[in-house]
């Protein structure tokens, strides 16, 4: 909802080094590994994509494992590592959930979706943005 026409998340604008995608200091080398399968999946398609007329996303941040074990502190400190100089339509994947919320069976990241969701409801997560310059808002609104 929200948006008229279908867009693409642009992988290939993971950035240098991956460092936007995981942050400033990169996490396990799985989480690397799995940015550079996708940046190299995507390679080229940006320049396809605008060719046909279809709106991209200015960035993708978020990917980290769902293995649990992370604090609600480690969670927000790793969105701020994510929003840390923003570029225009970034988009940053999350997963937030409420716990049992799945409905259609056993959930195998429920953990990961439930801090998240705890994490983003926080007053200290709409502070973090702000303080970040960062204003979230629905694709066709940028």
């Amino acid at each position: 909802p929200g948006c008229q026409r279908p867009y693409l998340r642009s992988l290939s604008r993971l950035g240098p080094a991956l460092g936007p995608v995981l942050g400033p200091a990169p996490g396990p080398l799985g989480e690397m590994a799995k940015a550079g399968v996708l940046a190299a999946l995507s390679a080229g398609s940006d320049r396809v994509f605008a060719a046909a007329g279809l709106p991209l996303t200015g960035g993708f941040r978020g990917l980290h494992g769902f293995d649990g074990g992370e604090t609600a502190d480690g969670a927000l400190g790793r969105f701020r590592r994510w929003v840390t100089a923003p570029v225009p339509r970034l988009l940053v994947a999350c997963h937030p959930g409420l716990p049992g919320a799945a409905g259609d069976g056993p959930d195998p990241i429920a953990p990961s979706r439930s801090l998240e969701y705890r994490v983003m409801a926080d007053p200290a997560f709409a502070r973090m943005l702000a303080e970040s310059g960062v204003r979230p808002a629905r694709f066709a609104a940028t």
